[in-house]
This record gives C-alpha cells, sequence and structure tokens, in this order.
C-alpha cells in the first residue's frame, strides 16, 4: 500500500513539473496592427524633401483586393532627391519597457514591375528598437533580398530571393538581452543571430526618437537631375509590432489562476491514470 501511495505521488510531482511551464510563458502585446483598411492609418508620409512634380503619391492606395500603403517615384520629370518615405506616425523605437524580452516585426510588401527602370532601386523596410536598427532590402537590379548588418551599408543576400507581383511576408524577431535578431521571409527562417546596429535617423523624428518602423523606395543613382518614365512602385500592407515580457504572477483573482488549476487537474488525471496501470500490472 505505501509503494502504492509513493507511486501516486512521484507521479503527480513528475505531472505537475511537466506541465507547470506551460504557467510561466510569457505575455505578448501587441502595440501595432494597421492592414490599412481603416482610416486614418498609423503611417505618416515623409514631407523633408518631398517634391510633388517628382514624386507621384505616397497614400493609402485602393485596389479590388484591399487597401495598401503604396510609395511610389517617378513620373517623367526631373528632380535632384531619390527617396520617398513613411514611417509610423505616433509609435517610436523608444515604446518598449524595460522588461520587454523579444520583438517581433511583420510586414508584408509587393513590388510593382517595371521593365524601365533605369538606375539601381531598393525597396527598404526599417525596424526600430531604442537605438538599434534591422533593416531589409530588396534590390531591383539583383532580385536580391539583403540585411544590413554592420554600419557602412554592409549587406549581405539572404537565401530567399524575389520577383515582382508576388507578395513577400517580412518577419523579424529581436532578441533584446543579446541585441541580435532572427529573419524569415514568407515563413522560412533565412538567418538565425544577425547582429543589429546603432540607428539614428536625422531626417525622421516621432516625439523625438526613430520612428518604430519606417518603409522607404530609393534609387542610388548618382547621376542627377534623375527621370523615371514609368513610376517606380512598392505596396506595404499588414504591419504589426507585438513584444514579449515575463508573465505575471499569480495573485489575487488573476486570469492565469485558471490556467494553474487546469494544470493541477491534469497532475491529478495523470496520477490516477499512473495508478491505474500500476494496479493492472500488479493484478
Amino acid at each position: 500500500m505505501k509503494n502504492r501511495y509513493a507511486a501516486i505521488f512521484t507521479a503527480m510531482i513528475l505531472c505537475f513539473l511537466i506541465l507547470a511551464p506551460v504557467g510561466s510563458l510569457a505575455d505578448t502585446i501587441t502595440i501595432l496592427n494597421d492592414d490599412f483598411e481603416s482610416t486614418p492609418s498609423d503611417f505618416v508620409k515623409r514631407t523633408t524633401n518631398f517634391d510633388p512634380l517628382y514624386h507621384t503619391s505616397e497614400i493609402i492606395q485602393t485596389s479590388a483586393i484591399n487597401h495598401v500603403w503604396q510609395l511610389s517615384m517617378g513620373n517623367g520629370v526631373t528632380t535632384g532627391y531619390r527617396a520617398v518615405e513613411c514611417n509610423t506616425k505616433d509609435y517610436n523605437s523608444y515604446i518598449f519597457p524595460s522588461n520587454a524580452q523579444e520583438v517581433t516585426y511583420e510586414a508584408d510588401v509587393w513590388i510593382v514591375n517595371n521593365n524601365m527602370m533605369p538606375e539601381k532601386v531598393f525597396i527598404g523596410m526599417n525596424f526600430g528598437y531604442r537605438n538599434r536598427i534591422m533593416r531589409i532590402r530588396f534590390s531591383c537590379d539583383t532580385k536580391e533580398i539583403l540585411y544590413q548588418w554592420t554600419t557602412g551599408n554592409i549587406e549581405v543576400p539572404l537565401q530567399q530571393a524575389f520577383a515582382y507581383g508576388r507578395w513577400y511576408h517580412v518577419k523579424v524577431v529581436y532578441h533584446t538581452a543579446s541585441e541580435r535578431c532572427d529573419v524569415y521571409i514568407n515563413g522560412i527562417v533565412q538567418s538565425l543571430g544577425f547582429s543589429t546596429v546603432t540607428w539614428t535617423d536625422a531626417n525622421v523624428s516621432v516625439n523625438g526618437y526613430n520612428p518604430l518602423m519606417k518603409f522607404n523606395l530609393v534609387t542610388t543613382t548618382t547621376t542627377l537631375p534623375l527621370v523615371l518614365n514609368n513610376p517606380i512602385k512598392a505596396n506595404f500592407d499588414n504591419a504589426k509590432v507585438s513584444y514579449t515580457v515575463p508573465a505575471a504572477p499569480v495573485t489575487g483573482d488573476n486570469s492565469r489562476l485558471g490556467l494553474w488549476i487546469s494544470v493541477l487537474m491534469l497532475s491529478v488525471a495523470g496520477a490516477a491514470l499512473v495508478t491505474w496501470i500500476l494496479k493492472k500490472r500488479h493484478a
């Protein structure tokens, strides 16, 4: 009989140890989730150096399927400026609490085919955490997706190439403890543990700090003035940022109390099952 009680007690402890970690998962908090289906948007066009004769639109563009944020550049006139940008309007890179553990940035991008691109063109996606930046670039001349991993615009190509006229889902997971990030394209891991660099965006300020997220369309030509006969366009959608923090302890009527009760009940059920199996074996 003593052996049976010892077996029951041991089974309960084992079940509890196995299942208890479920109750200690981190809490996930979403701070940005913009699908551009409603107005006003969480994004705003950058007005500095904005040339209305050259930049055809930086607006929410209606399509047959949904609304997207479209960056468009070039309408056949000359200009001395080579980029259009948009960024989060009210959210900056210092919005995170000090105990944030992992930050996940997500966005979709669709690059419109343009067979008359005479220059090197990048579509950029910039994600900020405090004074750190993670930068993904789509290179139109090489069809590579690049990650800028150090200062001086030194970039490395990811495994995934791209083609015009397709949606690409970009996901970057930043680890605050190591200041490194993981990069995914369409759900497929591209690299783990990329280093990040210090970011000071002198041209864009959101309440005095770097923006949380910024999209841009840039040509790196050094020949000015520049003429683009066909507009270069990139559509962005489903911008989302979330982060995790350590789970709150169970106090009072905390919502996690129900989870712990469930764990205890499962432990008892597991112990009963183990006891029944042992009883059958010794029958």
